[in-house]
């Protein structure tokens, strides 16, 4: 099957399920932090501090393999959130970390750190793209914002 077969709900189901019943009990302390995905179909998973590398490593075995993906020991793969002053772009507090996202609310722009030279600040007229961390996430920036208020 494909993942035009399942709703993201189903996805999200099968995943748990197995990680729950299979692959939890298996896990160490050792293991937190990592990413894990698992074929839903066959219930084959890899594990890696990378979630592209886990995933490519799944699909390596079985190409149409659909895949549910967690981050071992936390209740969300990413985090989404505003931080003040500007984040010093290292891996040293966060392994494997190939970007930061900002959002600054107040000025309604979206900066991505992708090193710590390159940064892209993007408005509400621009569109936001998951590159190599989230391949087909693509949203425009102003959908990352509550609507603008009508002034009284």
């Amino acid at each position: 099957m494909s993942y035009s077969d399942y709703t993201a709900e189903e996805i999200e189901s099968r995943g748990e399920a197995i990680f729950v019943k299979q692959i939890r009990d298996r896990l160490n302390t050792g293991h937190r932090g990592k990413f894990l995905a698992i074929d839903i179909e066959t219930g084959s998973y890899k594990v890696d501090a990378d979630d592209l590398v886990a995933t490519k490593q799944l699909l390596a075995m079985r190409p149409n393999a659909v895949i549910y993906g967690l981050r071992i020991g936390f209740p969300t793969a990413y985090r989404i959130g505003t931080i003040d002053p500007p984040p010093k772009f290292t891996n040293a507090g966060y392994p494997g970390t190939r970007q930061v996202w900002l959002l600054k609310p107040e000025t309604r722009m979206f900066h991505v750190y992708r090193s710590a030279r390159q940064v892209d600040v993007l408005g509400t007229d621009d569109a936001f793209d998951g590159r190599d961390v989230l391949p087909g996430l693509r949203s425009p920036v102003q959908h990352l914002f509550p609507p603008d208020r009508p002034s009284r």
